[in-house]
């Protein structure tokens, strides 16, 4: 007994020491990881890979269309996909007189701005001081460094995204006017970059509305927020279609290519070409092997008519409604992060994402899945952007790049999940700790 006493109390010494230890690293980590993500994010974009040198695909879109909204030439085409950022790449590098260093360092401010919102989100979800956890995951996230560096939307989106994510859960947790504004205007400044999140409004609805129920003034309160949220994104909808009829001579409340979208995602031809000579072949096609061809009459600008062709398909073979499942496996796994190719950082990537897959992921559907049991508390509002992402990609298509905007809320969740297997761990230790001291009392 005296053993076991005088164990006891060296343990609890120790764990007294630790415990002091750990709170005076708790205290400077988070400087020191968001320094550390701010000076490696600016080393890759600015040395390892500057983005001047690889303008090709989707890149060379961007930088075409940004070069002829800086010359004041307005052609239509412009609004096949989302023009967002195009208009950021045109703002910056005419501010820098054609130059790259100024759109070079605003990637830079919008990855350390996504660490550090989805580090100040962790804070209000997750217990104790997992929140570190989690900020070692988001300020080491090499796929964030590596889509820095290239001109394509998704650092720019990432940056809403996260936006989106911290102001909804400040909103849920303390429901205010002025965090329902900050919602309704990430929402909708992100949808004129990437539409991935396009369903989360209608799914913040009804959890905002089965939360409050039955406490009607909950419910009315919710309404207003919402109605707040709603008249944000359509003044931020006006002024696009205000910019597009000015500049463009049409008015438009959305870009193209969700047609054309929607029949890569449902119908068998993946490589597609229209009638003025356009392209398109997506990535994650490319990677499987899907080539079968289809030449079409209209140009890809006609979305009509390619929703309505993409209907035919599913009517044709309603089976693709299933097997479309497949482009939620497609965020996560079974290709690769494009346009990352080639070289060490490439041989780098390919590793994060096999660790990424193998541990990450798990932890994160632990995580996603105990939010979803507590659905009325905050740490449930990532998992409707999650799942707003998962019915997107499910209608149109996906590949792996797609979710990497998202990554604060797979870094919460796999931090979360991580938290409920070391309890486990924990209780099961200590069960079969007492079970022992127990045998040998009784001995």
């Amino acid at each position: 007994m005296f053993t076991f006493a005088g164990a006891a109390t060296s343990i609890a010494r120790a764990g007294d020491t630790i415990t002091r230890h750990f709170r005076g690293i708790a205290a400077w980590a988070p400087a020191v990881l968001l320094l550390a993500n701010a000076l490696v994010t600016a080393w890759v974009v600015f040395y390892l890979h500057p983005m001047e040198t690889a303008v090709f695909s989707d890149m060379r879109g961007y930088v075409l269309r940004a070069a002829e909204i800086g010359r004041g030439h307005f052609d239509p085409i412009h609004f096949f996909q989302p023009i967002g950022y195009a208009l950021w790449v045109a703002l910056w590098r005419n501010a820098a007189g054609g130059g790259w260093w100024l759109l070079k360092l605003t990637h830079v401010a919008l990855v350390w701005m996504s660490v550090y919102l989805g580090w100040r989100t962790a804070r209000r979800l997750l217990p104790g001081r997992w929140d570190l956890a989690a900020l070692v995951l988001m300020s080491a996230q090499v796929q964030w460094w590596a889509l820095a560096s290239f001109a394509v939307s998704e650092t720019l989106y990432t940056f809403l995204i996260t936006l989106l994510l911290w102001s909804a859960v400040r909103w849920a947790e303390n429901p205010s006017k002025r965090f329902a504004a900050v919602v309704g205007l990430a929402f909708a400044a992100g949808f004129y970059v990437k539409g991935s999140a396009a369903l989360f409004p209608l799914l913040l609805a009804a959890w905002s509305m089965l939360r409050a129920v039955p406490d009607m003034a909950a419910v009315r309160r919710a309404a207003t927020h919402l109605a707040i949220m709603g008249s944000i994104a359509t003044l931020v909808a006006l002024a696009h279609g205000g910019f597009a009829y000015a500049k463009y001579g049409q008015f438009k409340l959305g870009a193209d290519a969700g047609g054309l979208n929607f029949v890569e995602g449902k119908c068998p031809s993946k490589h597609n070409f229209d009638n003025r000579g356009s392209r398109w072949w997506s990535p994650l096609f490319v990677y499987l092997g899907e080539t079968e061809e289809k030449h079409w009459g209209v140009p890809f600008s006609d979305q009509s008519y390619y929703w309505r062709e993409g209907w035919k398909c599913v009517r044709e073979s309603p089976v693709v409604l299933v097997t479309s499942g497949r482009y939620v496996y497609y965020l996560f796994a079974g290709n690769p992060l494009w346009p990352v190719e080639g070289g060490p950082r490439h041989v780098a990537e390919r590793v994060y994402e096999a660790l990424f897959a193998i541990a990450i992921t798990p932890l994160f559907a632990i995580g996603m899945i105990a939010a979803l049991r507590c659905w009325r508390k905050p740490l449930a509002v990532p998992a409707l952007l999650y799942l707003s992402l998962f019915l997107t990609v499910w209608i149109f298509k996906s590949e792996l790049r797609f979710r990497v905007p998202f990554d604060a809320i797979t870094m919460i969740y796999a931090t979360s999940g991580a938290a409920i297997v070391w309890g486990l761990v924990v209780r099961v230790t200590q069960r079969r700790m007492r079970r022992r001291h127990a045998r040998v009392d009784r001995a």
